[in-house]
């Protein structure tokens, strides 16, 4: 409980920034990942952390993954769960499948999007 607290009350920047330095960190552990990002090239996704009020969007350019500081009105995709279950997909503690079964993850969205980033999640 406590750490939620922390999480709701943090500025949305430091939450972006955080997400962006993971996303980085996890890609650059993985140097082949690059070249699949490119099958998502210019579509938009938001993960949102329902219990803390904080989302997370992003979109692939040029083979990079990129944060929108602003915000994002209408990405392509988006997953939703608490915190705790971005972290553990994000880590790979737990799969997007396993995850959207147990309705511990909402994708809305494009489909075929979803399944690409999915994959691409799995494989970081």
């Amino acid at each position: 409980m406590m750490v939620q607290a922390l999480l709701r009350v943090c500025p949305r920047s430091l939450h972006l920034l955080g997400f962006r330095i993971t996303l980085s960190y996890l890609i650059l552990r993985n140097p082949g990942l690059k070249k699949k990002w490119a099958t998502i090239e210019g579509k938009r996704f938001r993960l949102e952390a329902d219990d803390i009020g904080k989302s997370y969007p992003f979109y692939v350019k040029n083979g990079q993954v990129k944060v929108f500081w602003k915000g994002l009105e209408s990405p392509d995709v988006v997953m939703r769960g608490t915190f705790a279950t971005l972290v553990d997909l994000l880590c790979r503690r737990a799969d997007a499948d396993s995850l959207f079964f147990s309705r511990k993850l909402v994708v809305e969205g494009d489909v075929q999007a979803s399944m690409f980033l999915k994959n691409l999640l799995e494989s970081l």
